[in-house]
């Protein structure tokens, strides 16, 4: 009986040992975002049922470019895609195959100083002036002046500095509604796509199956709309004024 004991422990000792080699460690850089609570959730779920750990750096948005161009984390989140096809073949890093959800982003300009928004998707032909986050400044149709703090940006609509400004709903709301500056005008520009980003060669690959096979099941069990439910629903455009 003793030795019967002893042969199930050594088995079991065996088997969390082999669980544990089996398990990885990934590095990740996450933007820092109003939402980053959201998308720590949403790595919990990945790691517990992946068994994997997460090594999570929060930085400016920037940043995570950086960091996944030159290999120093092994993916980030989240990343609003491009939709120009050569830039994306430009890119030093790769998209993942899930897309996590869509996102309005949003055209702020002056009341007094209307702009046509087909020019800009045109290619900005009028040379107006639009400020956008400086992780975003290839994402569009036309070179933005990169920006780094959307209140600044945002006061330069108002007091005429430049004609607008452009950002994810989720991220200018807030600070909109901060501000109280009533002779500002938002519409929907345009929605893009955010998702991971891994690395291009490495083990990009590899890190890029186990979150798709990760996505899908919590997808599959309803885990993944608990989680990002909410953020879905505030990243779908609402036409609402200052």
């Amino acid at each position: 009986m003793k030795r019967n004991k002893a042969s199930i422990l050594v088995l079991l000792i065996s088997m969390l040992l082999a669980a544990h080699a089996s398990a990885d460690s990934f590095k990740v850089a996450m933007m820092n975002l109003p939402t980053q609570e959201t998308f720590k959730n949403l790595l919990a779920a990945i790691a517990d049922l992946t068994k994997n750990s997460f090594d999570i750096q929060v930085v400016p948005p920037a940043r995570t470019a950086y960091l996944i161009e030159n290999k120093q984390v092994d993916f980030t989140l989240p990343m609003v895609t491009i939709k120009d096809p050569a830039k994306v073949a430009a890119l030093k890093y790769a998209y993942s195959t899930p897309i996590l959800y869509q996102s309005a982003f949003v055209l702020i300009t002056n009341r007094g100083k209307p702009i046509d928004e087909a020019e800009l998707i045109k290619g900005n032909t009028k040379g107006y002036k639009i400020e956008m986050d400086v992780s975003n400044v290839d994402q569009f149709e036309f070179k933005g002046i990169p920006s780094t703090n959307i209140e600044a940006s945002l006061k330069r609509v108002s007091d005429g500095s430049i004609d607008g400004y452009i950002h994810s709903q989720t991220t200018t709301t807030p600070v909109l509604k901060k501000l109280g500056l009533p002779n500002l005008k938002r519409q929907l520009y345009e929605y893009f796509d955010l998702v991971l980003t891994v690395q291009k060669g490495g083990n990009g690959e590899a890190v890029n199956a186990m979150l798709s096979s990760a996505i899908k099941t919590l997808r599959g069990s309803g885990k993944y709309d608990q989680i990002m439910g909410d953020i879905v629903k505030a990243a779908k455009y609402d036409d609402w004024q200052p």
